[in-house]
């Protein structure tokens, strides 16, 4: 380019400059107008023009591509580049904008709306700080000059008047409240914030929840102040710890269990996902699923389904132990009497998981069990009783090693029997013809101050896949499905977890190096 071609375009920029600052403001659109006729002075691709509003940097007016992301857009302060030119004041010329510590670099707003290069200026009316004005450019190569930044510092001169004078009245107020309204009648506690923690939004349910009598003493409070949780060990709940990894690893976490400190009684599930999407929106959403409300719910359809079901089935297998029956006065062909055979054992296999289904059910609704002294050595003894004809079907038996008489722990002496039930005989289940499934008496520990009984079940089955091990007692979760002829519902650890849970103990499961699973349990004493 000659000389005369940049002399003349310096002319032209500054002709350009002096028709902006004579444009009439009044509203949103004389902004856009001036925006537009900035981007062709620095040639850039998209500004705007953001204000501040309840701690939130919020875009009121923008030109360029993208623009209609930006228009309305609600920024954390500390996470963003608009939040550098704010909160420090500071007119910036930025080359990479992932170069800058406000801004996230794993963040998809870095790497996919925001461009390579920025330059903006905060506007200032009375000493104080309003908002900002910003310049974007995607363009490779392309960095914004001094001479940029000066044409925006007059245009933020410019519009101060009027940002100042209708602050309040120029973003989309119906939005706004809008959003709010769907925030405060969630119908669970709910509770939005910036990453560092700081409360923006919450529901109405969860100012309930904390007894807040005063809603806005939780607008800016820190989350980790107002959730003080514990597990169903008693232990509370790192919540900066977890918020901190969930930013890291862009994910959700659920903690089911949870408790407040101050009010033990009922019992939740804390959900906590980061929430970033394109549009450069960083937030954390803490929301409290109540888990007896959830709960009854899906327990008292499927249940209802379950009992529907039971009343058939049972006409059914009647019907077919009548015909097996009468097979030596019935002419039946080979193929007749094979289906007969298969219609009977899967009729009990349905029946086998509607009885746990409704089992799960009743046990889940007496989950507020009685605390009493229980002998493990009279549960142990008589399961082996229970369950002496499977044993000798599949020639597998039961060693106990270190089993005392008086093993007295804390727990309710039916729910300790069905836990022992449930894992005998999933140890039979899956173990091989001539194998041995040993039942050892672990000691005791102590662990928080508290003493345990443990007692082991190991046997000699296949095992348990690595992959599926941390989701093993999860509801209807059936890791068996390559055994065609094993019976379940994926319930039977889930109701065994439940049931430890309650009456306060642990319960681990495992592999054994040589083949085999072992699960241990441990119990108060």
């Amino acid at each position: 380019m000659t000389n005369e071609k940049i002399q003349n375009n310096l002319l032209n920029s500054k002709n350009d400059l002096k028709s902006i600052l004579k444009i009439p403001l009044n509203s949103i659109t004389d902004l856009i107008i001036i925006l537009k006729k900035f981007n062709s002075i620095v040639e850039c691709q998209t500004s705007g023009i953001f204000i501040e509003h309840h701690n939130k940097l919020i875009y009121i007016a923008a030109y360029g591509k993208n623009d209609y992301k930006l228009l309305n857009q609600s920024l954390n302060i500390y996470e963003s580049v608009e939040g550098k030119i704010f909160s420090d004041n500071a007119e910036v010329i930025i080359e990479k904008s992932i170069d800058i510590d406000y801004f996230k670099p794993n963040s998809s707003s870095s790497n996919i709306i925001l461009p390579m290069t920025i330059v903006g200026a905060p506007i200032i009316h009375e000493e104080k700080i309003i908002g900002g004005i910003i310049a974007f450019n995607r363009v490779r190569n392309t960095l914004f000059t001094e001479k940029d930044l000066a044409v925006l510092k007059k245009i933020s001169l410019y519009v101060t008047e009027l940002l100042a004078s209708n602050r309040d009245n120029l973003f989309d107020k119906k939005l706004y409240h809008t959003n709010r309204e769907i925030v405060d009648y969630m119908p669970f506690p709910l509770f939005i914030c910036s990453t560092k923690g700081d409360i923006e939004e919450f529901s109405i349910a969860a100012a309930d929840l904390l007894d807040s009598d005063n809603r806005n003493n939780l607008y800016g409070k820190n989350i980790k102040e107002i959730l003080k949780l514990i597990d169903n060990k008693n232990e509370l709940i790192d919540i900066e710890k977890i918020t901190e990894d969930i930013i890291n690893l862009k994910d959700a976490v659920e903690i089911y269990n949870v408790r407040f400190t101050k009010n033990p009684e009922k019992t939740y599930n804390l959900i906590i996902k980061y929430i970033n999407p394109d549009r450069m929106i960083h937030n954390l959403l803490f929301y409290l699923i109540n888990t007896e409300d959830v709960n009854a719910v899906k327990q008292q359809l499927i249940t209802s389904i379950a009992h529907e079901l039971r009343t058939p089935m049972t006409a059914i297998m009647g019907a077919v132990q009548i015909l097996l029956s009468d097979f030596d006065s019935t002419k039946v062909s080979p193929t007749q009497k094979e289906f007969l055979s298969i219609l009977k054992s899967q009729s009990e296999r349905f029946s086998t998981i509607l009885s746990t289904i409704i089992d799960y059910k009743e046990t889940t609704d007496s989950l507020g069990l009685k605390e009493e002294k229980t002998n493990l050595f009279e549960i142990i003894n008589e399961i082996e009783v229970i369950f002496s004809e499977k044993l000798k079907n599949k020639n597998v038996t039961i060693e106990k090693i270190n089993i005392e008489k008086d093993m007295i722990v804390k727990g309710e002496i039916y729910s300790i029997k069905h836990i022992y039930n449930q894992i005998i005989d999933n140890a039979i289940k899956f173990s091989p013809e001539n194998s041995t499934i040993t039942i050892k008496n672990d000691g005791s520990r102590l662990d928080n101050s508290k003493w345990y009984k443990v007692v082991s079940i190991k046997d000699e089955g296949p095992g348990i896949d690595e992959k599926i091990l941390p989701t093993i007692f999860d509801s209807f979760s059936r890791h068996d499905q390559a055994v065609h002829t094993k019976i379940g519902t994926g319930l039977g650890l889930s109701i065994v977890k439940q049931l430890v849970d309650t009456m306060g103990g642990y319960i681990e499961v495992g592999n054994i190096e040589n083949g085999g699973a072992i699960i241990t349990i441990s119990f108060l004493t």
